[in-house]
């Protein structure tokens, strides 16, 4: 197979339809029960509201609103580039040994649209350290400042019945007065619950909240209490984390500014096909993720028995 012009756009437009094609086949990933897009039109994201505490307040006749949050937090996110690139040696086009190719566009296609799981990984398991959310504090931390209010959402208790039931207890029970002239108000009105785990933990697990019966023939009174998420993506085998996904937003953010596109580079201009005697594909794809209000995530290293 010669390459001229029209065959290279033809070549093109099969491992077009391959890469989209593996990038259908992904559908969603594993984080996308915990995680909401937010679309993105330049190199970075500023999300200032998230220091803001929602929630109505009387306002009694004859006096002025209260306005809360006057001191706004800066959260600027700032969009990552991410890359993958495909080589083809031009004698294989010529030899028709195209189809082996077209398969692999099709694996990063499906590489590609998991992005977002590649992203929220990466926060989890930095999430005791230096994945911080919008107060600059670790996302999981014991003292963040919620209005007049702290919220400890760090946890370091191993996975069990024990450390669940605080951790449920605790999410459940997060309360904030976001001003001196407001009452305490709870922070999770509303709960759907998500247990993120690595495989490792995926039987403890499944023995809190899916068993209908514990060890001694009783009501397992957490069964159902929680969804089970497991992840490859978490790189702890020890560490666990408590989501709540009906707060009216995710946990997560996954900020998207360029989704996964091939790109072509035509061989007549291409210095590459001269010198190294290839063809070069490559993808690209644009974006961050990252924590929203603590109150909705309780995670533990699970480092303490």
């Amino acid at each position: 197979m010669d390459i001229t012009v029209p065959t290279y756009q033809a070549i093109y437009q099969v491992l077009t339809a391959q890469f989209q094609k593996g990038v259908t086949e992904a559908n969603s990933g594993v984080f996308n029960p915990i995680m909401e897009r937010a679309p993105s039109s330049s190199e970075q994201n500023l999300y200032n509201w998230l220091s803001y505490i929602p929630g109505l307040k009387e306002w009694y006749k004859g006096q002025p609103r209260t306005y809360r949050n006057v001191e706004t937090k800066q959260f600027n996110v700032f969009n990552r580039t991410f890359e993958d690139t495909l080589s083809i040696p031009i004698n294989d086009v010529e030899d028709n040994q195209l189809s082996q190719y077209s398969k692999l566009a099709q694996m990063m296609g499906r590489t590609s649209a998991l992005l977002p799981d590649q992203l929220i990984g990466e926060l989890l398991n930095n999430g005791f350290s230096t994945t911080l959310s919008y107060d600059g504090k670790a996302w999981f931390a014991d003292d963040h400042a919620v209005g007049l209010s702290t919220v400890d959402n760090k946890r370091t208790a191993v996975l069990s019945s024990t450390s669940y039931s605080e951790a449920l207890t605790a999410i459940h029970g997060y309360t904030v007065q976001p001003d001196k002239d407001s009452t305490a108000r709870p922070l999770n009105p509303m709960v759907k619950l998500v247990l993120v785990v690595p495989p490792q933990l995926l039987n403890t697990a499944r023995t809190i909240v899916e068993m209908e019966k514990n060890n001694y023939g009783a009501d397992n009174v957490y069964y159902k209490t929680a969804e089970i998420l497991v992840s490859p993506w978490l790189t702890s085998t020890s560490a666990w984390f408590l989501m709540n996904i009906g707060g009216g937003i995710a946990p997560v953010f996954f900020q998207e500014r360029m989704k996964p596109a091939l790109i072509e580079r035509t061989p007549a201009n291409s210095d590459r096909a001269f010198n190294y005697d290839e063809l070069i594909w490559g993808v690209k794809a644009r974006g961050a993720a990252l924590p929203t209000f603590p109150w909705l995530a309780i995670g533990s290293t699970g480092a303490a028995s």
